[in-house]
Protein backbone atom coordinates (compact mmCIF):
# COMPACT_ATOMS: atom_id res chain seq x y z
CA UNK A 1 0.00 0.00 0.00
CA UNK A 2 1.40 3.31 -1.06
CA UNK A 3 2.10 5.79 1.67
CA UNK A 4 1.68 8.50 -0.91
CA UNK A 5 -1.96 7.55 -1.26
CA UNK A 6 -2.90 6.69 2.32
CA UNK A 7 -2.62 8.86 5.40
CA UNK A 8 -3.14 7.90 9.00
CA UNK A 9 -6.55 9.57 8.99
CA UNK A 10 -7.62 7.83 5.77
CA UNK A 11 -6.51 9.42 2.51
CA UNK A 12 -7.47 9.12 -1.16
CA UNK A 13 -6.89 5.36 -1.20
CA UNK A 14 -9.35 4.82 1.64
CA UNK A 15 -11.79 7.14 -0.10
CA UNK A 16 -11.73 5.19 -3.36
CA UNK A 17 -11.83 1.83 -1.55
CA UNK A 18 -14.87 2.97 0.43
CA UNK A 19 -16.61 4.18 -2.74
CA UNK A 20 -15.77 0.96 -4.55
CA UNK A 21 -17.19 -1.12 -1.70
CA UNK A 22 -20.26 1.09 -1.42
CA UNK A 23 -21.10 0.70 -5.10
CA UNK A 24 -20.48 -3.03 -4.91
CA UNK A 25 -23.04 -3.28 -2.09
CA UNK A 26 -25.45 -1.18 -4.12
CA UNK A 27 -24.88 -3.39 -7.18
CA UNK A 28 -25.54 -6.54 -5.12
CA UNK A 29 -28.70 -5.04 -3.61
CA UNK A 30 -30.03 -3.99 -7.01
CA UNK A 31 -29.19 -7.43 -8.39
CA UNK A 32 -31.26 -9.09 -5.64
CA UNK A 33 -34.15 -6.70 -6.34
CA UNK A 34 -33.87 -7.54 -10.04
CA UNK A 35 -34.16 -11.27 -9.27
CA UNK A 36 -37.26 -10.64 -7.14
CA UNK A 37 -38.82 -8.61 -9.94
CA UNK A 38 -38.13 -11.51 -12.34
CA UNK A 39 -39.99 -13.94 -10.08
CA UNK A 40 -42.92 -11.52 -9.71
CA UNK A 41 -43.03 -10.97 -13.47
CA UNK A 42 -43.04 -14.69 -14.18
CA UNK A 43 -45.87 -15.19 -11.69
CA UNK A 44 -47.93 -12.32 -13.10
CA UNK A 45 -47.43 -13.45 -16.68
CA UNK A 46 -48.50 -16.98 -15.80
CA UNK A 47 -51.51 -15.67 -13.89
CA UNK A 48 -52.49 -13.39 -16.79
CA UNK A 49 -52.24 -16.27 -19.27
CA UNK A 50 -54.31 -18.63 -17.09
CA UNK A 51 -57.03 -16.08 -16.28
CA UNK A 52 -57.30 -14.75 -19.83
CA UNK A 53 -57.24 -18.23 -21.35
CA UNK A 54 -59.86 -19.58 -18.93
CA UNK A 55 -62.06 -16.53 -19.37
CA UNK A 56 -62.03 -16.70 -23.16
CA UNK A 57 -62.57 -20.48 -23.17
CA UNK A 58 -65.53 -20.27 -20.77
CA UNK A 59 -66.89 -17.00 -22.08
CA UNK A 60 -66.35 -15.47 -18.62
CA UNK A 61 -65.39 -11.87 -19.28
CA UNK A 62 -64.65 -11.21 -15.61
CA UNK A 63 -61.89 -13.82 -15.68
CA UNK A 64 -60.63 -12.45 -19.00
CA UNK A 65 -60.60 -8.91 -17.57
CA UNK A 66 -58.69 -10.22 -14.54
CA UNK A 67 -56.11 -11.66 -16.93
CA UNK A 68 -55.84 -8.31 -18.66
CA UNK A 69 -55.38 -6.54 -15.32
CA UNK A 70 -52.68 -9.02 -14.33
CA UNK A 71 -50.89 -8.33 -17.61
CA UNK A 72 -51.05 -4.56 -17.01
CA UNK A 73 -49.49 -5.07 -13.57
CA UNK A 74 -46.86 -7.25 -15.29
CA UNK A 75 -45.99 -4.32 -17.58
CA UNK A 76 -45.74 -1.94 -14.62
CA UNK A 77 -43.43 -4.34 -12.77
CA UNK A 78 -41.36 -4.70 -15.94
CA UNK A 79 -40.91 -0.94 -16.02
CA UNK A 80 -39.70 -0.91 -12.40
CA UNK A 81 -37.34 -3.77 -13.19
CA UNK A 82 -35.88 -1.78 -16.07
CA UNK A 83 -35.07 1.07 -13.68
CA UNK A 84 -33.54 -1.39 -11.23
CA UNK A 85 -31.32 -2.85 -13.96
CA UNK A 86 -30.21 0.67 -14.96
CA UNK A 87 -29.29 1.45 -11.33
CA UNK A 88 -27.45 -1.87 -11.06
CA UNK A 89 -25.46 -1.19 -14.24
CA UNK A 90 -24.63 2.32 -13.04
CA UNK A 91 -23.42 0.97 -9.69
CA UNK A 92 -21.30 -1.62 -11.53
CA UNK A 93 -19.68 1.10 -13.63
CA UNK A 94 -18.93 3.26 -10.58
CA UNK A 95 -17.52 0.27 -8.69
CA UNK A 96 -15.20 -0.55 -11.58
CA UNK A 97 -13.92 2.98 -12.11
CA UNK A 98 -13.13 3.42 -8.40
CA UNK A 99 -11.41 0.04 -8.50
CA UNK A 100 -9.25 1.42 -11.31
CA UNK A 101 -8.23 4.28 -9.04
CA UNK A 102 -7.37 1.80 -6.28
CA UNK A 103 -5.14 0.00 -8.78
CA UNK A 104 -3.48 3.29 -9.67
CA UNK A 105 -2.62 3.92 -6.03
CA UNK A 106 -1.47 0.39 -5.18
CA UNK A 107 1.05 -0.07 -7.98
CA UNK A 108 -1.28 -2.04 -10.29
CA UNK A 109 -1.88 0.76 -12.79
CA UNK A 110 -0.12 -1.18 -15.57
CA UNK A 111 -3.11 -3.59 -15.45
CA UNK A 112 -5.40 -0.77 -16.59
CA UNK A 113 -6.43 -0.38 -20.26
CA UNK A 114 -3.52 0.78 -22.37
CA UNK A 115 -3.58 4.45 -23.39
CA UNK A 116 -5.47 5.23 -26.57
CA UNK A 117 -3.29 7.99 -28.01
CA UNK A 118 0.24 7.57 -29.29
CA UNK A 119 3.07 9.89 -30.29
CA UNK A 120 4.70 9.63 -33.74
CA UNK A 121 8.16 7.96 -33.77
CA UNK A 122 11.12 10.27 -33.36
CA UNK A 123 9.79 12.30 -30.44
CA UNK A 124 12.85 13.47 -28.44
CA UNK A 125 11.81 12.13 -25.03
CA UNK A 126 8.37 10.44 -24.97
CA UNK A 127 9.70 6.89 -25.38
CA UNK A 128 12.77 7.16 -23.14
CA UNK A 129 10.75 8.72 -20.32
CA UNK A 130 7.81 6.27 -20.70
CA UNK A 131 5.35 9.08 -21.39
CA UNK A 132 3.15 6.83 -23.56
CA UNK A 133 2.61 3.12 -24.09
CA UNK A 134 2.38 0.16 -21.73
CA UNK A 135 3.29 0.89 -18.08
CA UNK A 136 3.69 4.59 -18.90
CA UNK A 137 2.89 7.88 -17.24
CA UNK A 138 -0.14 8.18 -19.53
CA UNK A 139 -1.45 4.82 -18.36
CA UNK A 140 -0.95 5.88 -14.74
CA UNK A 141 -3.00 9.09 -14.96
CA UNK A 142 -5.22 8.80 -18.06
CA UNK A 143 -8.93 8.94 -17.20
CA UNK A 144 -10.04 10.28 -20.58
CA UNK A 145 -12.69 8.38 -22.52
CA UNK A 146 -12.88 10.44 -25.70
CA UNK A 147 -10.42 10.51 -28.57
CA UNK A 148 -10.16 14.29 -28.17
CA UNK A 149 -9.34 13.92 -24.47
CA UNK A 150 -6.63 11.34 -25.08
CA UNK A 151 -5.11 13.40 -27.90
CA UNK A 152 -5.14 16.57 -25.76
CA UNK A 153 -3.54 14.92 -22.73
CA UNK A 154 -0.86 13.25 -24.86
CA UNK A 155 -0.13 16.48 -26.69
CA UNK A 156 0.29 18.39 -23.45
CA UNK A 157 2.75 15.83 -22.07
CA UNK A 158 4.70 15.77 -25.34
CA UNK A 159 5.07 19.52 -25.85
CA UNK A 160 5.68 22.34 -23.34
CA UNK A 161 3.03 25.05 -23.00
CA UNK A 162 3.56 28.77 -22.46
CA UNK A 163 3.81 30.13 -18.93
CA UNK A 164 0.32 31.64 -19.25
CA UNK A 165 -1.18 28.34 -20.41
CA UNK A 166 0.58 26.45 -17.63
CA UNK A 167 -0.70 28.86 -14.97
CA UNK A 168 -4.28 28.51 -16.28
CA UNK A 169 -4.06 24.70 -16.34
CA UNK A 170 -2.56 24.57 -12.86
CA UNK A 171 -5.50 26.53 -11.44
CA UNK A 172 -7.91 24.13 -13.14
CA UNK A 173 -6.00 21.05 -11.90
CA UNK A 174 -6.03 22.33 -8.32
CA UNK A 175 -9.78 22.93 -8.57
CA UNK A 176 -10.52 19.48 -10.04
CA UNK A 177 -8.26 17.45 -7.73
CA UNK A 178 -10.67 17.21 -4.75
CA UNK A 179 -13.78 16.83 -6.97
CA UNK A 180 -13.84 13.03 -6.81
CA UNK A 181 -17.56 12.74 -7.53
CA UNK A 182 -17.42 15.10 -10.51
CA UNK A 183 -14.48 13.26 -12.05
CA UNK A 184 -16.22 9.91 -11.47
CA UNK A 185 -19.37 11.17 -13.21
CA UNK A 186 -17.25 12.48 -16.09
CA UNK A 187 -15.85 8.98 -16.59
CA UNK A 188 -19.13 7.24 -15.85
CA UNK A 189 -21.00 9.27 -18.48
CA UNK A 190 -19.14 7.30 -21.15
CA UNK A 191 -18.63 3.99 -19.35
CA UNK A 192 -22.36 3.79 -18.53
CA UNK A 193 -23.02 3.33 -22.25
CA UNK A 194 -20.78 0.27 -22.41
CA UNK A 195 -18.07 2.12 -24.32
CA UNK A 196 -14.46 2.70 -23.30
CA UNK A 197 -13.66 5.40 -25.85
CA UNK A 198 -15.68 7.87 -27.98
CA UNK A 199 -14.35 9.13 -31.31
CA UNK A 200 -16.29 12.13 -32.71
CA UNK A 201 -14.35 12.09 -35.99
CA UNK A 202 -16.90 10.21 -38.17
CA UNK A 203 -19.76 12.22 -36.64
CA UNK A 204 -18.08 15.54 -37.42
CA UNK A 205 -17.30 14.37 -40.98
CA UNK A 206 -20.96 13.47 -41.50
CA UNK A 207 -21.95 17.00 -40.46
CA UNK A 208 -19.97 18.47 -43.39
CA UNK A 209 -21.82 16.63 -46.17
CA UNK A 210 -24.36 18.48 -48.30
CA UNK A 211 -27.97 17.67 -47.47
CA UNK A 212 -30.96 16.97 -49.68
CA UNK A 213 -32.53 20.27 -48.61
CA UNK A 214 -29.47 22.07 -50.04
CA UNK A 215 -29.51 20.29 -53.41
CA UNK A 216 -33.33 20.34 -53.69
CA UNK A 217 -34.57 23.25 -51.54
CA UNK A 218 -38.15 22.95 -52.88
CA UNK A 219 -38.49 19.70 -50.87
CA UNK A 220 -38.66 21.75 -47.65
CA UNK A 221 -42.01 23.13 -48.83
CA UNK A 222 -43.33 20.02 -50.56
CA UNK A 223 -42.52 17.47 -47.85
CA UNK A 224 -44.97 18.81 -45.21
CA UNK A 225 -47.66 20.15 -47.58
CA UNK A 226 -48.05 17.39 -50.19
CA UNK A 227 -48.96 14.65 -47.64
CA UNK A 228 -51.67 16.99 -46.26
CA UNK A 229 -53.13 17.30 -49.75
CA UNK A 230 -52.98 13.54 -50.31
CA UNK A 231 -54.65 12.69 -46.99
CA UNK A 232 -57.25 15.41 -47.52
CA UNK A 233 -58.17 14.00 -50.94
CA UNK A 234 -58.28 10.48 -49.49
CA UNK A 235 -60.73 11.60 -46.78
CA UNK A 236 -62.83 13.59 -49.26
CA UNK A 237 -63.03 10.62 -51.61
CA UNK A 238 -64.49 8.50 -48.83
CA UNK A 239 -66.80 10.96 -47.12
CA UNK A 240 -67.80 13.67 -49.66
CA UNK A 241 -70.58 12.63 -52.01
CA UNK A 242 -69.65 12.80 -55.66
CA UNK A 243 -65.93 13.42 -55.00
CA UNK A 244 -63.74 11.03 -57.02
CA UNK A 245 -62.22 8.39 -54.73
CA UNK A 246 -59.17 8.02 -56.95
CA UNK A 247 -58.11 11.69 -56.72
CA UNK A 248 -55.60 11.04 -53.92
CA UNK A 249 -53.65 8.69 -56.21
CA UNK A 250 -52.28 11.60 -58.25
CA UNK A 251 -50.36 13.34 -55.41
CA UNK A 252 -49.55 9.92 -53.96
CA UNK A 253 -47.80 8.98 -57.22
CA UNK A 254 -45.73 12.17 -56.96
CA UNK A 255 -44.85 11.29 -53.35
CA UNK A 256 -43.76 7.79 -54.32
CA UNK A 257 -41.48 9.31 -56.98
CA UNK A 258 -40.03 11.68 -54.36
CA UNK A 259 -39.47 8.77 -51.95
CA UNK A 260 -37.60 6.84 -54.64
CA UNK A 261 -35.43 9.84 -55.58
CA UNK A 262 -34.43 10.56 -51.96
CA UNK A 263 -34.23 6.97 -50.69
CA UNK A 264 -30.45 6.69 -51.08
CA UNK A 265 -29.80 9.80 -48.99
CA UNK A 266 -32.46 8.79 -46.45
CA UNK A 267 -30.90 5.34 -46.05
CA UNK A 268 -27.40 6.81 -45.77
CA UNK A 269 -28.42 9.20 -42.98
CA UNK A 270 -30.50 6.53 -41.24
CA UNK A 271 -27.63 4.05 -41.19
CA UNK A 272 -25.13 6.72 -40.15
CA UNK A 273 -27.31 8.11 -37.36
CA UNK A 274 -28.37 4.63 -36.25
CA UNK A 275 -24.74 3.65 -35.76
CA UNK A 276 -24.14 6.93 -33.90
CA UNK A 277 -27.18 6.71 -31.61
CA UNK A 278 -25.22 5.32 -28.67
CA UNK A 279 -22.53 7.88 -29.43
CA UNK A 280 -25.08 10.71 -29.21
CA UNK A 281 -26.41 9.39 -25.88
CA UNK A 282 -22.91 9.08 -24.44
CA UNK A 283 -21.87 12.59 -25.42
CA UNK A 284 -25.18 14.05 -24.21
CA UNK A 285 -24.52 12.43 -20.81
CA UNK A 286 -20.96 13.75 -20.81
CA UNK A 287 -22.06 17.30 -21.59
CA UNK A 288 -24.75 17.17 -18.89
CA UNK A 289 -22.08 16.43 -16.28
CA UNK A 290 -20.05 19.47 -17.35
CA UNK A 291 -23.11 21.74 -17.67
CA UNK A 292 -24.32 20.83 -14.18
CA UNK A 293 -21.13 21.92 -12.40
CA UNK A 294 -20.18 25.47 -11.46
CA UNK A 295 -16.46 26.06 -12.06
CA UNK A 296 -14.28 28.75 -10.53
CA UNK A 297 -11.00 28.63 -12.48
CA UNK A 298 -11.04 30.84 -15.61
CA UNK A 299 -9.95 28.03 -17.94
CA UNK A 300 -12.79 25.71 -16.90
CA UNK A 301 -15.37 28.49 -16.86
CA UNK A 302 -14.30 29.61 -20.33
CA UNK A 303 -14.51 26.02 -21.59
CA UNK A 304 -18.06 25.68 -20.27
CA UNK A 305 -19.07 28.97 -21.94
CA UNK A 306 -17.74 27.79 -25.32
CA UNK A 307 -20.09 24.81 -25.28
CA UNK A 308 -23.24 26.81 -26.08
CA UNK A 309 -24.56 26.99 -29.66
CA UNK A 310 -27.72 28.82 -30.70
CA UNK A 311 -28.40 29.73 -27.06
CA UNK A 312 -28.72 26.13 -25.85
CA UNK A 313 -26.26 23.78 -24.13
CA UNK A 314 -24.94 20.79 -26.14
CA UNK A 315 -26.85 18.16 -24.15
CA UNK A 316 -30.15 19.85 -25.09
CA UNK A 317 -29.07 20.12 -28.72
CA UNK A 318 -28.08 16.45 -28.87
CA UNK A 319 -31.37 15.38 -27.26
CA UNK A 320 -33.17 17.23 -30.07
CA UNK A 321 -31.15 15.30 -32.62
CA UNK A 322 -31.90 12.09 -30.77
CA UNK A 323 -35.66 12.73 -31.08
CA UNK A 324 -35.40 13.05 -34.86
CA UNK A 325 -33.38 9.82 -34.98
CA UNK A 326 -35.99 8.06 -32.84
CA UNK A 327 -38.80 9.09 -35.22
CA UNK A 328 -36.65 7.87 -38.09
CA UNK A 329 -36.74 4.38 -36.56
CA UNK A 330 -40.24 3.82 -37.95
CA UNK A 331 -38.26 2.21 -40.79
CA UNK A 332 -37.88 -0.82 -38.53
CA UNK A 333 -41.65 -1.36 -38.25
CA UNK A 334 -42.02 -3.33 -41.49
CA UNK A 335 -45.50 -3.10 -43.03
CA UNK A 336 -46.37 0.03 -41.04
CA UNK A 337 -43.42 1.90 -42.56
CA UNK A 338 -44.20 0.60 -46.06
CA UNK A 339 -47.65 2.23 -45.83
CA UNK A 340 -46.86 5.35 -43.81
CA UNK A 341 -43.63 6.38 -45.55
CA UNK A 342 -45.04 7.13 -49.06
CA UNK A 343 -48.35 8.42 -47.66
CA UNK A 344 -46.79 10.96 -45.26
CA UNK A 345 -43.28 11.28 -46.73
CA UNK A 346 -42.16 10.16 -43.27
CA UNK A 347 -38.48 9.50 -44.01
CA UNK A 348 -38.11 12.71 -45.99
CA UNK A 349 -39.58 14.85 -43.20
CA UNK A 350 -37.31 13.15 -40.65
CA UNK A 351 -34.37 13.62 -43.00
CA UNK A 352 -35.09 17.33 -43.46
CA UNK A 353 -35.41 17.72 -39.67
CA UNK A 354 -32.03 16.05 -39.10
CA UNK A 355 -30.39 18.05 -41.89
CA UNK A 356 -31.83 21.28 -40.46
CA UNK A 357 -30.18 20.34 -37.14
CA UNK A 358 -26.93 19.67 -38.99
CA UNK A 359 -27.09 23.06 -40.75
CA UNK A 360 -27.92 25.10 -37.64
CA UNK A 361 -25.98 23.16 -34.99
CA UNK A 362 -24.02 20.24 -36.38
CA UNK A 363 -21.57 22.21 -38.48
CA UNK A 364 -20.63 24.29 -35.45
CA UNK A 365 -20.35 21.45 -32.94
CA UNK A 366 -16.75 20.40 -33.64
CA UNK A 367 -15.55 22.65 -30.81
CA UNK A 368 -17.77 20.79 -28.32
CA UNK A 369 -15.64 17.69 -28.54
CA UNK A 370 -12.37 19.60 -28.24
CA UNK A 371 -13.65 21.46 -25.17
CA UNK A 372 -14.80 18.35 -23.33
CA UNK A 373 -11.50 16.68 -24.28
CA UNK A 374 -9.66 19.58 -22.64
CA UNK A 375 -11.69 19.14 -19.45
CA UNK A 376 -10.95 15.39 -19.47
CA UNK A 377 -7.23 16.08 -19.87
CA UNK A 378 -7.26 18.50 -16.93
CA UNK A 379 -9.15 15.93 -14.85
CA UNK A 380 -6.48 13.33 -15.69
CA UNK A 381 -3.68 15.63 -14.52
CA UNK A 382 -5.64 16.27 -11.33
CA UNK A 383 -5.75 12.52 -10.60
CA UNK A 384 -2.05 12.57 -9.67
CA UNK A 385 -2.53 15.70 -7.55
CA UNK A 386 -5.35 14.06 -5.59
CA UNK A 387 -4.03 10.53 -5.27
CA UNK A 388 -0.34 11.08 -4.49
CA UNK A 389 0.28 12.98 -1.26
CA UNK A 390 3.81 13.77 -2.48
CA UNK A 391 2.44 15.71 -5.45
CA UNK A 392 2.83 19.49 -5.49
CA UNK A 393 2.28 22.20 -8.07
CA UNK A 394 5.62 23.44 -9.44
CA UNK A 395 6.69 27.00 -10.08
CA UNK A 396 7.35 27.64 -13.77
CA UNK A 397 9.74 30.54 -14.30
CA UNK A 398 11.60 32.41 -17.04
CA UNK A 399 13.92 30.28 -19.18
CA UNK A 400 17.00 32.16 -17.99
CA UNK A 401 16.57 30.77 -14.50
CA UNK A 402 17.70 27.35 -13.31
CA UNK A 403 15.98 24.13 -12.30
CA UNK A 404 15.56 23.52 -8.57
CA UNK A 405 13.90 20.44 -7.11
CA UNK A 406 13.64 19.43 -3.48
CA UNK A 407 13.00 15.72 -2.72
CA UNK A 408 12.10 14.88 -6.32
CA UNK A 409 11.02 11.30 -7.08
CA UNK A 410 9.70 9.22 -9.96
CA UNK A 411 5.86 9.30 -10.19
CA UNK A 412 5.65 5.71 -11.48
CA UNK A 413 7.38 4.23 -8.44
CA UNK A 414 5.40 3.28 -5.30
CA UNK A 415 6.15 5.64 -2.41
CA UNK A 416 7.78 2.86 -0.42
CA UNK A 417 10.31 2.26 -3.23
CA UNK A 418 11.12 5.88 -3.97
CA UNK A 419 14.47 7.44 -3.16
CA UNK A 420 13.94 11.20 -3.26
CA UNK A 421 16.80 13.53 -4.20
CA UNK A 422 17.55 17.23 -4.38
CA UNK A 423 18.52 18.48 -7.84
CA UNK A 424 19.86 21.90 -8.85
CA UNK A 425 21.04 23.17 -12.26
CA UNK A 426 21.98 26.85 -12.49
CA UNK A 427 20.35 27.96 -15.72
CA UNK A 428 21.55 27.90 -19.36
CA UNK A 429 25.15 26.86 -19.96
CA UNK A 430 25.29 24.72 -16.81
CA UNK A 431 25.00 20.95 -16.47
CA UNK A 432 24.75 18.28 -13.79
CA UNK A 433 27.02 15.24 -14.00
CA UNK A 434 25.59 12.16 -12.28
CA UNK A 435 28.05 9.41 -11.39
CA UNK A 436 27.90 6.18 -9.44
CA UNK A 437 28.12 2.42 -9.67
CA UNK A 438 25.86 0.20 -11.74
CA UNK A 439 22.30 -0.16 -10.42
CA UNK A 440 22.81 2.83 -8.13
CA UNK A 441 19.74 4.63 -9.54
CA UNK A 442 21.35 7.11 -11.97
CA UNK A 443 18.87 6.43 -14.80
CA UNK A 444 15.94 6.50 -12.38
CA UNK A 445 17.02 9.92 -11.13
CA UNK A 446 17.39 11.27 -14.66
CA UNK A 447 14.01 9.88 -15.66
CA UNK A 448 12.44 11.27 -12.48
CA UNK A 449 13.64 14.73 -13.44
CA UNK A 450 12.53 14.29 -17.05
CA UNK A 451 9.04 12.98 -16.27
CA UNK A 452 8.42 15.68 -13.67
CA UNK A 453 9.58 18.39 -16.07
CA UNK A 454 7.15 17.01 -18.70
CA UNK A 455 4.35 17.09 -16.12
CA UNK A 456 5.25 20.61 -15.00
CA UNK A 457 5.35 22.01 -18.55
CA UNK A 458 1.99 20.37 -19.29
CA UNK A 459 0.43 22.28 -16.38
CA UNK A 460 0.29 19.29 -14.04
CA UNK A 461 1.67 18.42 -10.60
CA UNK A 462 5.11 16.98 -9.86
CA UNK A 463 6.35 14.47 -7.31
CA UNK A 464 8.59 16.69 -5.21
CA UNK A 465 8.45 18.71 -2.02
CA UNK A 466 9.02 21.81 -4.17
CA UNK A 467 10.17 22.36 -7.76
CA UNK A 468 11.09 25.32 -9.93
CA UNK A 469 11.10 24.61 -13.66
CA UNK A 470 12.39 26.98 -16.35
Amino acid sequence: MSGAAEGADGGPLSQHQALRDRFEKERAAQDQTDQRFSIVQLTLFGLAAVLAGSGLFRGDWILAAGGGAAFLVFLVVRGFQGRTMARRDRATTRRDLHDRHVKRMTGQWDALPEPYATIPPGHPYASDLDIVGKASLLQRIDTTHTAAGAKTLTGWLASPATREEIAARQAAVVELAPLVDFRAELEGAVLDTGRERLDPGPFVEMMDRKGVHETKPWLKIVSPLLPMVTVGLLIAGNYVAGFPGWAFLLPLAVQIAIVRSTEARAREIYEAMGSKKGFVDAYANLFEVVEGHAFESPLLEDAKTRLRIEGAPPSTQLRRLDRWVSWYELREQGIVWIVVNPLLLWDLNCLIGIERWIRVVGRKCGEWFDVVGQIEALASLSVLKHQDLSATMPSVVDGEQGLEASQIAHPLLPAADRVANDVSIDGPGRCLIVTGSNMAGKSTLLRAVGVNVALALAGGPVIARAMTVP
